[in-house]
Formats: C-alpha cells, structure tokens, sequence
C-alpha cells in the first residue's frame, strides 16, 4: 500500500491548506471541511519530494483505490507555488513550452513502480456495492477532483489522470488500467462491466480538440470490449465562451442539470444517430456529429442559462442582475442563444424545437413571482413576515426592489418637517398620509386587495403636493412605478406596462376616465385584460395602487360610479410654506431610508384601520363636482324640471359635455345613471315616458352625508371621518359603537343589524334624555318635550340601556312631530324605539288607503334599501314624515255618460322596420375574449352575439336577458342614431298632441 501522509514519518501530521488551495477547491465544489475530510493538503516542497520525487510546493491530491485505500498522490502546483522552485519553473518552460497543470511520480523499475497512471475511486461511495450491481450507470472523467465533484452529489465517477492515462506501459508491453478491468467469475457474466451503461464525459472544448475526441473514442473501446455500454455526454460551453469541466458545470448549474443531460445523451446513444458510432468493419468508434439534436440543444441551452434568465408565463422573458428579475424583451434573450451557439461551435440554431424547448424549461408559473412577505432593497431582502433581513436570492424571483438601504435605524426629521408644515400640524391627515405610503410600499399577494381604494391628491402649485409626490416615487424607485393615464384605461398594452409595478401615478392628470368600470377593478385588484404586444393577452392582475395628483379633479360618467364612490379617497395640499427651502428635495431624497423606517413603523393592520377614514368633505365634493351626470344637470337644472322626454333630456345631455370637453356615454348607461341621482325620478303615462328632475343647484350625494355625520368626543380634527380617526402609530382601541343612528350600518361596532334581543337593553326606571353634540356629551333640552334619559356607552362598560343620538338625529327630532319624538324619549331598549317607528309608518300606511307592498316599494325608492331594518334612525324619520305629507286621494265621483262628438279621424303612425344593419354601427363592440360580440343594450355585459341575415341573442347566463327586452333596447338606438326613426317619433309626438287635444280620433 501506498504510504498514507499520517504513516510517513517526514510528514507533519496536521493536515493544512492555504488560502490559495481552499479556494482553488471550492470553486470546484470541494469546500474545506470535505478536503480534510478525504486527505487534501498542501505540501510543503519536502513532503512533495516524498509525493512525488520533485521539491515544489502544491496541492497533494490523494488517489483512492475500489477498496478506499491510498494508493498515490498527485501534485497540482498552482501559479504561486511554482515560486518555491524557480529552477524547475525554468526547466519546464525551456523544455516543453509551458508548465504543467499535475505532477505525478516518476516510472520506477518494478512493475508496480512503472504503472504510474492510476484510476481514481471517490471515497465518498460504495465502489464495492457499484462495481457488483451493473445496472447502476458509472461515469468516467478526467482528473479526480471532477470524480470526486461528481460524487458528492450522488452520481458515481471514476477519475483517469488524463485522457490518454487509460494504460500503462510496462517494459514493451501496454496494459490496460488493472483497477478497470473489474473481471468476475459469474456464470452469466465474465465482468462486471457487461451490460453497464457507461458515461464518458470530458472537458466541453473537446468539440475542438481531435486528440480527446480519439481518446475517447479509445476509451469507449475498452469499455465495450468488457461488455459495457459506453455513450458520449457533451457538456456544453458558456455564452460567454468559457469552458466547462464537470467540476465546473456542477458548481455554476447544479446536480439537476447534468443528470438530465445525462440522461438525454444516454437515449440518444440508442437512437438512429447517436453521436459515439460503433464501425463494425472498423471495430472502432467515432465521433459521428458533435452537434447534438434540436432537443439536446435546448436542454443544454437550458442548463447554462437557467440561472441568468427565466420565463413567466403570460409576461416575457426576465434576467438576473444579482439583485432581482428584470424584464427584457425577446429579442435580447434570443441574441443571448446566438452567443450560446457559437460558443458550442453549431451550425444552425433555427430549429422551432430548439426554442421552444429552452423555453419550458425555463417558464415559471405567475404564482411563483413577487411573494407577498418579501420586500427588496439595494442590500438584500426583508421577510415581513419575520421581520429577517436576507441576501439577494433569484429563488424568490423578485422583480422588483426598492432604490436605497434597509436601514431601521435610520431617521427622517426633514421629512416629518414637511410634512407638519404641508398638512397643517394635522396629525389625523399626516397618519392617513402615512398610512398610504405603507399600503403602497407592502408586497402583494395576486389576490384581491383588502383594501379597494384609489387616492386623488388636489392642490395648487407651490403647496407641496410635488414634492409629496417626488419622495413617494423615489421611495418606490423608477422601476417600481408606472404612468397611468386615466383616458387610455382601455390600452390593454398601457396596462401591461402596470403590471407588478408598486406604483401607478400620474403627477398632473386631466380629462376624463374614460371606462370607469376597468378603473374599479385596478383600484380593487381584480382581473383585467393586459396585451403584451406582439405576444399575446390575457386577464390577470395588475398588483399596482393608483395615485393620480391634479389640479382640477377628472370627470367620470355615472355609469359604475358608485364603485368609484366607495374607492375614492383624497388628500388636499392647500397650505403655501411661508419660508420655502429650495434645498429640500435633495435633503429628503437623502433620508429615503428614513422616510421608509418611518411609514413602516405602521402595522399592515394599523394601515388597513387609518385608510377606513377619508376626508369625505373633500371626497363629496370632488365627487359630485366631476360626475358629468351630475354635473350636466346642476348646471342645466338648478330649478329642476317638471317634465322632460328621455331623448331630449339626453340630446341636452350629448351637446353639454361636446361643448365642455366630456366624453360621451351611450344613451342606456346615461338612463342607468339617472336612476342613481337621488330624487330624479323617471315616470310614464299612458302615452309617453319622462323624468322628473328636482332643483339641483344644492344637490349633495346622501351617502357623503350620513358618513360625515360620524364624530369622536373629546378629540380634535375630526369632523368628517367614515371612522374613528387614529394618531401616532397605534391603532384606535375604544370600543365599538353601538346603537348608532344617524350613521349607515357599515361604520357601527355591530355585528347584527338592529338587534332587538339584547337583554342588557332594558332600563329599570327612566332618567333625563343626554343627548350627543360634537363637542362631547352634553344635556340637550329639546323645545317639544321633556326629555327622559339616554345613557351614553363608555369604555368601563355597558349601561342598562345606551344610544348615541348623530347630528343628523338631533336636528331631525328638533323639526318632527311631538308622538314620533315621544318614542325616543320613552325608550326603554331599542326593541321599544323600533316598534313606536314601526306603529306610527303603519299608521300611515292604512290612513293613505295603501298595502304593505306599496309601503316597501315606496320606501325603497326613498332610501335605495330593499330591506326596512338596514335602514337608520334618521332614514326612518324621513319616510314616515313622507308619508304624512301625501293626502288621502278622494275617490273620483262617477261622472254622467257624455254625447261624444264627431271628431276627424287621424291614422296612427306606423313605425320603421328594425333592420339589424342599422343597429351594428351604433353597438358597443366587446372586449378580450368576447371581442367577436357586442354590448348588450339589456344587461350592458359583451355577451349579445347579432347576425344581421339569421338574429340575434344574449349569451348572459347570469341575466337570461329577454330577446324582446334586447329588441326595445335597439328600437332606442334606432331612435337616437336613425334620421327614419327620429321622424317616426316627431310625427309620432305629433299624433299623441292632436289625440289628448281633443280634435281627433285615432
């Protein structure tokens, strides 16, 4: 046996590497602990001299037989070490040109002296287990380091000192490697090579070198010649030009990438054209191609760029900075495959196979994008779920991160200046600042947002809006955000480009939002079709928060304008600083780090409690003054309008917004949004339909109203809040509201609505009535009555009975009759105030000669509730004093028979033909994958399928929309588009006069 380091007496026991050779090991897979582990060192030049027989010093590379005993040791001398030995450097230089990579020792005399070339064993296997079962494949390299490399992640290697290192020579004679003759005296088998398949597999630049490619094509003889089944594998080059060893490639691509091209060059060796070709003539193999199938060439494609590039489905094609994913176009990945190409030295690369092989390999799916607990900086990654700070990793495929630091230490006082100064001290308002920054900046998951919300900042020039702005774009970074312009929110392609982006922002936009509908769905999250041009579209979600800053707020239809309602959110910037600091942009710009340890410090569930409240004075009349609907009729009708046709009320309707610059919705949705202005009422008669508009000038949408009705006691500022506003960073922790009135449902601590059942509701004797003002709670006399107690909710606990009478409550019981206040004062639970309103609505109800049906419907004409008990105090007052303002109808006296008169006779009308034809061009064509249909005029969705020669139908499932109602709606476009049908209804009108005028009988 060969003397092992430990044994030999002139060798230092202590194994040791220096810096050089640790590095050299692991950039070839060999870490430290592995190299003690199975006897790398170095060696001084003496130990060298006992390796070896030449004094220089280098990395002693121990040679493991079958048996896992050391049998020898090479030397591998790397660039410094040939310092130790100028001499020998010079020798070799002068003698063969160049120094060598390995240095083994010299033949000796003795036979076992003269077989210097060696086969390697990787220690860390069962060669015993491996050499007896030969369906187990084996792969033999060159160099035992690559061995050793390949073995570690499970795959079995046998080292050869070099490519022609199979034999020995031996006095004349040459002798194949004993250590693989591997001979057995089976019955079946006579080695244990028969009927193994065998990888061989060298360096990548073998497709330019004849002299490796011979030997191994000798070596694969001398496999086959034992009964082996020996096949080629070809590892491929790198784009950039670099060669692979398998040491290398399993460094740079992993244990995964080679056994799948293993693999595939193991099928291909028994195909039709494998690369390794047997000549039976010849009895020789040869290299019969070296440039692989189409299939081969995407996987080895795959195997070097896998780790550089990846494809999501539905978006492109992303590449690795070293910090995240970033998005590059086609063209770019396909110059990468050219470079590839010629690296590999292949003739053709435009086989179809090729890339589309490279590409599903290298598709991930959309879910694996952007995890919704990791967010990306310059210097690493934070879990927000641990709050763990982690380095940059493509596993998490990040696409985008954030432009400076995490640092939490870091601090903002310029910016917190700012902001005091561009609020007004504000507290509430700078928290509702903060908590959009933290909302925006908080990674998404691809679901539905929590919170549906969209912000409109308002303001001048000068009074900071700008820089508000600027430092919210800096904080997401220039990447990270994308224009968004609210009349191209149907250019699907636009919306592509919002995709994943944190930010939507547009600093100065005007005009008009074109298709509210879409602008909903992206403040909520929810699907919307995206083109990615020249590939293709599809529906997904764009994960983007939209902040829009103007100086006159955007018009928007009625249509879809209550999702608008609900999502809209404002922040005003009205305050000029007195001392303005040119300076400032940079100063903040510089503690951006700060900036984001600040809005941070806000709780994802804080953020989703402040972005409840909204300035909803702002909000209302932002609101009411940009809804073109509502708008045209302020304008039009500040008096009202007792009687108007629907197709005058809309030709008014298309000349205002031409002359102001709105764009114009088609008549329905401009029908279907009247029906959403509170008191415009659309009625018919016999012979006509009309509307009935009241006056408009001090028109304001009720559900602004009732929400700013909402005060908290004792606190300042806060007048006008859907909640309880909140300071500081921590969340508003009084109790729930109970009993509220005067407030919509939404915004009381109830779970239930008006529950009667409470049993702590009942009060055992009666004290004064306290009624709320917005200062606090304090006695209230009332000019009508008495009042008798109502006792407020506090924190320490409930009362036996407590109600919190709104603003809106107050007023009202200061202008109602005496018995309807009577109830309140009464009022023992609110089981007993539910039931004196119930009472006194059916009261009037049977006073008025009406059912209960009649009842339900008036009411929900009055209040938009299908159900009563959804409804508020306040809204319960409303209607019953309503109804005691209609007067009991008389019934008509019969009237005596009258001698009618011979009147002359006028024929009726007879309306056009609806043709089809005619009807297409005035149709809404549909979008993404109902593009061939049209809008319905019935339900208004892209499902109306129209052949002018065979019909029409709606395929709406959800509506199951009536084919006569479809047919009454194209008599409407018929009317308004048609110059045939517009003449039908003049003298239609016309008719209709001369027949209630009285001078004619039709």
């Amino acid at each position: 046996m060969y003397p092992s380091r430990q044994s030999n007496s002139n060798i230092v026991a202590q194994n040791v590497l220096n810096d050089d050779h640790k590095s050299y090991l692991l950039s070839r897979g060999i870490n430290e602990k592995v190299a003690f582990k199975y006897g790398f060192y170095t060696a001084s030049p003496s130990e060298a001299k006992t390796l070896i027989g030449q004094q220089l010093k280098g990395l002693a590379i121990p040679c493991y037989d079958i048996d896992k005993e050391v049998v020898a040791h090479r030397l591998r001398p790397l660039k410094n070490d040939w310092y130790s030995n100028q001499e020998l450097k010079d020798f070799y230089l002068e003698s063969k040109g160049e120094l060598p990579k390995f240095l083994s020792k010299s033949k000796g005399e003795t036979t076992e002296e003269q077989r210097i070339n060696k086969a390697y064993f990787p220690p860390t296997l069962d060669w015993k287990k491996i050499q007896q079962k030969s369906s187990i494949d084996i792969l033999i390299t060159e160099g035992e380091i690559k061995a050793l490399a390949c073995s570690l992640h499970g795959i079995p290697t046998i080292g050869i000192s070099g490519v022609n290192n199979i034999y020995n020579t031996i006095g004349k004679m040459r002798e194949f490697l004993p250590e693989l003759e591997w001979d057995c005296d089976e019955e079946f088998r006579s080695s244990y090579w028969q009927g193994r398949n065998v990888g061989l597999c060298f360096d990548s630049d073998i497709v330019s070198k004849w002299q490796v490619q011979r030997a191994l094509c000798q070596l694969a003889k001398e496999i086959k010649a034992r009964g082996g089944k020996p096949f080629m594998i070809l590892l491929p080059t790198e784009a950039n030009g670099e060669k692979n060893g398998l040491d290398d490639f399993l460094v740079k691509h992993g244990g995964e990438a080679l056994e799948r091209l293993i693999q595939q060059f193991k099928i291909l060796q028994k195909s039709k054209s494998p690369i390794l070709a047997w000549d039976n003539e010849e009895k020789q193999y040869s290299l019969q191609n070296l440039e692989p199938i189409a299939s081969i060439k995407g996987l080895m494609a795959w195997s070097c760029l896998k780790d550089s590039l990846v494809h999501r489905e539905g978006y492109g094609w992303y590449e690795w900075d070293n910090k995240k994913w970033k998005l590059v176009s086609e063209s770019k990945v396909m110059g990468l495959l050219q470079n590839f190409r010629y690296s590999n030295e292949w003739l053709n690369l435009n086989d179809k196979t090729v890339f589309e092989d490279f590409k599903g390999g290298l598709s991930k799916s959309e879910v694996e994008f952007n995890r919704s607990n990791i967010l990306g900086f310059n210097n690493g990654y934070l879990n927000t779920d641990t709050n763990e700070f982690l380095p940059h990793d493509k596993s998490y495929y990040v696409t985008s991160i954030l432009p400076f630091d995490y640092n939490p230490k870091a601090t903002c006082e310029s910016w917190l200046n700012f902001l005091n100064q561009s609020l007004g001290n504000d507290t509430q308002k700078i928290e509702y600042a903060r908590a959009w920054m933290r909302w925006i900046l908080t990674p998404k998951n691809n679901n539905k947002f929590p919170i549906e919300a969209t912000l409109w900042i308002v303001g001048q020039q000068g009074t900071g809006k700008g820089t508000f702005l600027n430092i919210l774009s800096n904080l997401v970074g220039e990447e990270n955000y994308g224009v968004f312009t609210p009349e191209a929110i149907t250019d699907t392609n636009m919306l592509f480009g919002l995709v994943d982006k944190k930010l939507a922002i547009n600093q100065d936009v005007t005009g008009f939002i074109s298709n509210i509908g879409v602008y909903n769905r992206i403040c909520s999250n929810e699907l919307v079709n995206v083109w990615n041009k020249y590939h293709n579209q599809f529906a997904t979600r764009l994960n983007t928060v939209t902040v829009l800053a103007m100086n006159k707020p955007l018009s928007f239809s009625g249509n879809g304008s209550e999702g608008l309602k609900r999502r809209l959110h404002v922040l005003t910037f009205d305050r000029p600083p007195e001392n303005p600091d040119y300076d400032l942009s940079e100063k903040l710009e510089s503690e951006l780090s700060g900036i984001f340890s600040w809005v941070w410090g806000l709780s994802l569930t804080d953020t989703k409690q402040k972005l409840k409240w909204r300035d909803t004075r702002a909000t209302s009349e932002i609101y009411e003054s940009q809804l073109t609907e509502l708008l045209f009729l302020r304008e039009t009708f500040p008096d009202g309008c007792g009687h108007i046709t629907p197709s005058d009320l809309y030709q008014q309707f298309a000349e205002w917004c031409k002359n102001n610059g709105y764009g114009v919705s088609n008549s329905q949705n401009f029908y279907l949004s009247l029906k959403k202005i509170d008191g415009v009422v659309g009625d018919r008669t016999r012979n006509e339909r009309f509307y009935i508009i009241p006056p408009m000038g001090d028109y304001h949408d009720e559900s602004f109203k009732n929400a700013e009705t909402f005060t908290i006691t004792g606190r300042d500022g806060c007048d006008g809040c859907d909640t309880p506003p909140v300071t500081g960073s921590n969340p508003y922790t009084a109790g729930g509201v109970t009993g509220v009135t005067g407030l919509t449902q939404k915004f009381s601590g109830q779970k239930e609505k008006n529950n009667f059942d409470s049993k702590n509701s009942l009060l055992s004797e009666s004290k004064p009535v306290t009624l709320q003002s917005q200062q606090g709670f304090d006695p209230v006399t009332n000019p009508v009555t008495e009042s008798k107690p109502v006792t407020p909710h506090t924190q320490q606990g409930l009362q036996p009975f407590e109600l919190i009478l709104s603003e809106a409550l107050l007023q009202k019981l200061d202008t109602i009759d005496k018995d309807l206040l009577q109830i309140f004062n009464n009022a023992k639970s609110e089981r007993n105030i539910f039931d004196g309103l119930i009472s006194a609505w059916k009261n009037e109800v049977e006073r008025l000669g009406k059912n209960k049906q009649w009842s339900k419907s008036e009411f929900k004409k009055k209040t938009g509730l299908d159900n009563p008990m959804d409804a508020d105090y306040v809204q319960w007052l409303d209607f019953i004093s309503y109804l005691r303002g209609l007067k009991v109808t008389p019934k008509p006296s019969p009237k005596k028979a009258e001698v009618k008169k011979t009147k002359k006779f006028i024929p009726k009308p007879e309306a056009p033909e609806v043709n089809l034809s005619d009807v297409l061009p005035h149709l809404e064509p549909g979008t993404g994958k109902h593009k061939r249909n049209y809008v319905c005029p019935c339900c208004e969705k892209d499902y109306l399928s129209v052949n002018p020669g065979k019909g029409y139908k709606c395929w709406n499932k959800e509506t199951n929309c009536d084919t006569k109602e479809i047919f009454k709606g194209f008599v409407e476009i018929l009317k308004e588009h048609n110059p045939t049908w517009q003449q039908y209804e003049r003298d239609f009108q016309q008719w209709q006069d001369e027949i209630n005028g009285g001078g004619a009988n039709g």
